[in-house]
């Protein structure tokens, strides 16, 4: 129902062919993006639904054992799960990552449509939100949600929870038992994927929004809340299913790799301060108010830019505006529930994101993409409570109606695409991607599998439409190495592939190679070529069958150079430059960094090592999680130049680094670290396509 003071039902009436029509406009651009122009957009991290979906379905494993995950993930389901269907008929190309992008979109849009039925809001309200929604809201906004998709993938299982559990609360019969079902099996899925943050987006929202509508309305005198014993049943399914997810996850994590951040810690006043900068950065970004650096005021496109800043920074008020009023207005207990599941969750993350060393202020509008969720969510609530609550002598009210048209009017912008051509170009969209060129290239050079750096092999990859594979690799001490974050195992193994293969480098990358070194282990290519700025490294046959520490069933020792350039914290390089040095009274590391990740198996790790004035000198040790973890260590006694060994037994796949201490009792002199593999487990063999 309209709220009395809203406007004429009959301007209600109008209103909603001209919301119709603009969320079909919109609708229309927002596919355009998914299907042709992003295209030219798709990077690494988007390209991985992809190549997952390609693991899981040549693997035959829902969670391919030899896959790395990240950050304690496990895709259970995500923007993959629509791919992986789809193998089974189709080639991996493009047109299955668009798919995956218009079915992620139908959810965002048909759960935020839900959200706002559950939540009672009047239809022109619910238009508004699909018509903002649907329009993108920005180009970091529509990356997020339609073009990566993750993010629109999570606020989508957002409001699904809400409104099931919900439902749940107030359902009677054999109702109850099916709203019952589906918010334990959201539960249970979200909590499999990712226990840590599903406490965080879903978990701990639902607790308080559940407590909150059972004793919120008797503290403040105007209800009884909801009765104890369906607040208990809800606690109780909640619990029961985050501990059956809890446990699945816990059962397949250790079953697959994993890559990932740091675990995080607090920041000091000054690193709270520039977190808050940066998130104030990045909200502008994601609301569409950062007008281009440079760019004209008085003209028209100006214009339109100040009327984008200011409705982003009328957001940044308006949300919580929008919080607080449901809290205002008790008579409806939906709306309450929600505004509580949404301010939790939003808080959390906030205080995560200014806080903690979790976000990478280096780049703000990146960093706050973790705010996605819980800021659509209030944006979806903001929707009713400014239409439904409208009076024409409210400001509050008339600003968010007028930031949402603002919002909704720009998806022209939201959706562009640099470089892009017009719509449906006569040439294909394929003529204005590089990367597309680049892998048609290859492919006519008779390069079909090869190694370049983690930016661009998955979209080579991807955009190749099957006929080149390139996998993700970096330098560490002038070597090429294996990136096993979003990558699997089996990608460098010698015999995933036979016959020629190349080696793809930048100028800058080129000079950080030891070119020495390579062609002592690997021979010299066949042939280099120059284009567009690459160096291709062509072989006769597997580079993964010769590099150390590639195929983790052919691991040859491997001597690690000590140099200026090696990571240390106290010492100086010799003058020959191939060691390190402290002197008496200087103590802390001598050596550490250079994190590489290792096959489950035993080692045996040798520190070649010197050391003259004192019989106890410091540390070794080898340890993991950046530092975090030791996982073996010897004290360094005696004298004179000698190898101090260390073994080293690992379980899982595991990132370590090997760190030499120095007391400043002695002299001490770092040489070189060798690492010698006893008997490497192996990951279980994999279907070949």
């Amino acid at each position: 129902m309209l709220n009395k003071n809203f406007p004429p039902p009959t301007l209600a009436r109008r209103l909603a062919p001209a919301l119709i029509a603009l969320i079909a406009i919109n609708l229309l651009l927002l596919a355009y993006y998914v299907v042709y122009d992003y295209q030219l957009a798709v990077h690494a991290d988007s390209a991985v639904m992809n190549t997952l979906a390609q693991e899981i379905h040549d693997s035959g494993q829902f969670f391919p054992r030899g896959w790395n995950y990240a950050n304690g993930d496990l895709w259970v389901l995500g923007t993959h799960t629509v791919i992986v269907a789809l193998l089974a008929v189709l080639p991996n190309t493009f047109a299955l990552h668009a798919a995956s992008g218009l079915v992620t979109a139908a959810m965002v849009l048909g759960a935020a449509w839900w959200c706002g039925a559950v939540l009672g809001q009047s239809r022109p309200a619910r238009l508004l939100a699909l018509a903002v929604l649907a329009g993108g809201i920005s180009v970091n906004m529509a990356e997020n949600l339609y073009g990566q998709a993750a993010y629109g993938m999570l606020f989508a299982q957002a409001c699904l929870l809400a409104c099931s559990g919900w439902r749940l609360l107030h359902s009677d019969g054999a109702a109850r038992w099916r709203w019952g079902a589906l918010f334990a099996l959201l539960v249970v899925l979200v909590f499999w994927s990712n226990p840590s943050r599903a406490a965080v987006y879903y978990g701990l929202p639902l607790i308080a929004a559940t407590v909150a509508l059972r004793y919120l309305p008797r503290l403040r005198g105007d209800g009884h809340g909801v009765p104890s014993r369906r607040a208990a049943a809800m606690l109780a399914t909640l619990l029961a299913a985050l501990a059956g997810g809890a446990l699945l996850h816990g059962h397949y994590v250790k079953l697959v790799g994993s890559s990932g951040l740091a675990p995080a810690a607090w920041l000091g006043f000054d690193g709270m301060v520039r977190n808050a900068l940066g998130t104030l950065r990045g909200l502008l970004s994601l609301f569409g108010g950062l007008p281009p650096e440079g760019a004209p005021v008085i003209k028209a496109a100006g214009v339109w830019q100040a009327l984008r800043l200011l409705a982003a920074l009328a957001m940044l008020g308006l949300l919580p505006w929008a919080l607080r009023r449901a809290f205002d207005t008790p008579w409806r207990p939906a709306r309450l529930f929600f505004a509580v599941y949404v301010l939790v969750s939003l808080s959390i993350n906030l205080l995560v994101a200014v806080c903690t060393t979790l976000p990478d202020m280096a780049a703000p509008e990146a960093s706050v993409r973790y705010l996605v969720p819980s800021l659509l969510c209030a944006l979806v609530l903001l929707a009713g409570v400014a239409v439904d609550d409208f009076h024409w002598r409210g400001a509050a009210p008339a600003l968010a109606v007028a930031a949402l048209a603002v919002m909704a009017l720009s998806a022209r912008p939201a959706y562009q695409v640099e470089h892009a051509p017009g719509y449906f170009p006569e040439a294909g969209m394929a003529a204005y991607s590089p990367y597309h060129q680049f892998a048609e290239f290859l492919a006519r050079e008779n390069l079909h599998y090869g190694y370049t750096t983690f930016w661009h092999a998955g979209r080579l990859t991807l955009l190749s439409d099957g006929k080149v594979k390139v996998r993700q690799i970096g330098l560490d001490n002038g070597l090429p190495v294996p990136v096993r974050h979003l990558s699997s195992d089996r990608w460098y193994d010698a015999a995933a592939w036979t016959g020629p293969t190349f080696l793809m480098l930048r100028a800058e990358e080129v000079a950080a190679t030891d070119w020495a070194q390579v062609e002592r282990l690997a021979g010299k290519p066949t042939r280099v070529i120059d284009h567009r700025g690459w160096k291709i490294y062509c072989y006769p046959d597997n580079l993964a069958a010769h590099l150390p520490f590639w195929d983790y069933q052919r691991s040859p020792p491997l001597r690690l150079a000590v140099g200026p350039a090696s990571e240390h914290r106290i010492g100086q390089p010799l003058a020959h430059g191939a060691a390190l040095r402290a002197e008496p009274g200087q103590s802390g590391h001598l050596l550490f960094g250079a994190p590489r990740v290792l096959a489950p198996g035993r080692y045996l790790v040798g520190f070649d090592l010197d050391s003259e004035g004192a019989d106890d000198a410091g540390v070794v040790d080898i340890a993991a999680n950046n530092g975090a973890t030791v996982l073996a260590a010897l004290p360094i006694r005696g004298g004179g130049r000698r190898r101090v060994e260390l073994p080293l037994t690992l379980s899982a796949p595991t990132s370590v680094e090997f760190r030499v201490w120095s007391n400043g009792a002695a002299r001490l002199t770092i040489h070189a670290v060798e690492l010698r593999p006893q008997d490497p487990r192996h990951v279980p063999p994999t279907r070949q396509k």
